[in-house]
């Protein structure tokens, strides 16, 4: 018997694409970004002779005040009119990062698909098949080997099917969240030029919504005590146009803050006169309110606050970028420093039995806006801060978490109450309290013990306090009744704390602590 046999042929598939006659084949070289705000530069080629270019697939979101054109050749710049449109309208504004991708699954989707139904007919085949009776049971066994091949293969095919979909359902989703659906517009600028020669033409906009943040990673490496600071920054757009292979530029500045302060008017006393009863009127209907603008529906992707207050720096990273327009946080390394630190283990055995490692550096130079710290211990996470850094304060204490090393220990307190003067007429109050350091480490460790000590904020309430060992500061950081202790422990040695206070009130007088 014969059975057919079953040949695949590729299948080719063209599409043309409408092609835009008049717009320029423009690419951006470089894009500004400022806290909400991004101001992006365009690169076309105007050929000889031509005395009008348009750039296409614009933001809608651009500010049409802050267009600039300018050429590398001597040329005059005419009339610059925009335009906002459906992106439907250009093709060459609907091609994403993804099409090349998309368009390869589409074309397996289709040749796994002609695939099936081949087979499909060649199983239908199958079931037509006759032979004669003295053939039956050696074409019945070719029929079934046939057979099973071929729903094998089927199945096979479908799994196939089934991943591509998977792969193909995500990236469709990202290029009509690109495109911004059915009712996407885009900008086109047409601008009337002259130039006496081919010139490259230049168009600089802003748009509304991407920004930046700065954030920052500490390494500490507690054998050598050096500190690792690297400053980051995190950038995102969602303005509708990829930033891809481009410069960026990242800049503290405000560029929408009001360029002159407030001027004072004039203040005048005068007799009080009572205005003239008048009959109201009616009152005339009120204005339309202004129509939404872009830049009032387009949020800022960051919090900008945390650039206020510091003066305006740029920083260049040194690659180029793609920060993609979907929202997406995009990471890059701006730069990094080493600097020795002076490592002290800081506890408050009150209100903790923990020690923490703490690394003092110098600030290091440079304007550094606050922004998310992450902290790591000899290639450990430890946790997340924030950086808050003043280039008036004094050493920067990084806290790099628990110190299991160091044993805190806490005493049952002692309160004692009874009465003083003469008379009895005053109230006495006894507290002690003491706790204990132990350094568990092989090697010597600085330590920094705090403890709050009870002050008086009344004149009628009388506080002394007796410490052991004096501390070596009080009122610490100007917290008042606030001590710390330094001391430097050898690897084993236990050192004790105490604070006797002496607490007396008349009593007649309500007094609470807090």
């Amino acid at each position: 018997m014969y059975l057919p046999r079953l040949v695949l042929l590729p299948l080719a598939l063209t599409a043309i694409l409408p092609t835009s006659t008049e717009a320029a084949n423009s690419r951006i070289t470089e894009v500004k970004v400022f806290p909400g705000m991004a101001e992006v530069t365009r690169v076309a080629h105007l050929a000889a002779g031509k005395d009008e270019i348009v750039f296409a697939c614009l933001p809608a979101a651009l500010d049409a005040q802050s267009i600039q054109i300018s050429g590398d050749v001597p040329m005059e710049v005419g009339e610059i009119t925009l335009r906002t449109e459906p992106r439907a309208l250009y093709p060459q504004c609907l091609a994403g990062a993804a099409d090349d991708r998309i368009h390869e699954l589409e074309d397996q989707q289709a040749t796994l698909l002609a695939e099936l139904n081949a087979l499909g007919l060649v199983a239908d085949m199958l079931k037509n098949t006759r032979a004669n009776s003295g053939a039956i049971s050696a074409t019945a066994m070719q029929i079934q080997r046939t057979g099973q091949d071929i729903m094998l293969r089927q199945h096979d095919i479908k799994r196939k099917q089934e991943a591509i979909e998977q792969a193909l359902r995500p990236l469709l989703a990202e290029r009509e969240r690109q495109q911004g659906g059915a009712g996407a517009m885009v900008t086109l600028v047409r601008a009337a030029v002259s130039a006496s020669s081919r010139a490259e033409v230049t168009l600089r906009y802003r748009v509304v919504g991407p920004g930046w943040t700065p954030a920052y990673r500490a390494s500490l490496d507690s054998r050598s005590g050096e500190v690792q600071i690297e400053r980051r920054a995190l950038v995102a757009q969602a303005t509708g146009e990829d930033w891809k292979g481009v410069r960026l530029v990242l800049s503290t500045s405000q560029p929408r803050h009001v360029t002159r302060g407030r001027m004072p008017s004039s203040w005048q006393f005068s007799v009080y006169e009572p205005e003239p009863l008048t009959y109201a009127s009616q009152a005339p209907a009120p204005a339309a309110p202004p129509a939404p603008t872009m830049e009032r529906n387009a949020a800022p992707l960051f919090d900008v606050s945390v650039f206020q207050g510091d003066f305006d720096t740029e920083f260049h990273p040194s690659r180029v970028l793609d920060i993609p327009s979907n929202g997406q946080r995009v990471a890059m390394v701006l730069d990094t420093q080493t600097l020795q630190s002076r490592m002290v283990v800081r506890t408050s055995p009150v209100d903790e039995a923990t020690a923490y490692l703490l690394a003092y550096v110098k600030p290091p130079d440079g304007n550094w806006p606050s922004g998310q710290l992450q902290l790591y211990r000899d290639g450990t996470f430890v946790g997340n801060s924030q950086w808050q850094h003043s280039s008036h304060s004094e050493d920067l204490a990084l806290s790099f978490g628990p110190d299991e090393n160091i044993r805190v220990r806490r005493n049952p307190d002692k309160d004692r109450r009874g009465v003083a003067g003469l008379g009895g007429g005053r109230i006495e109050r006894r507290i002690e309290r003491s706790f204990s350091v132990e350094n568990r480490h092989r090697m010597p460790m600085m330590v920094e013990v705090l403890a709050a000590a009870p002050h008086s904020v009344n004149d009628q309430i009388r506080v002394e306090n007796h410490y052991s060992p004096q501390p070596a500061q009080q009122n610490w950081q100007k917290q008042s009744g606030v001590v710390q202790w330094q001391q430097t422990l050898v690897a084993g040695e236990r050192a004790e704390f105490s604070i006797n206070s002496t607490v007396s009130w008349p009593k007649d007088l309500l007094v609470r602590d807090f």
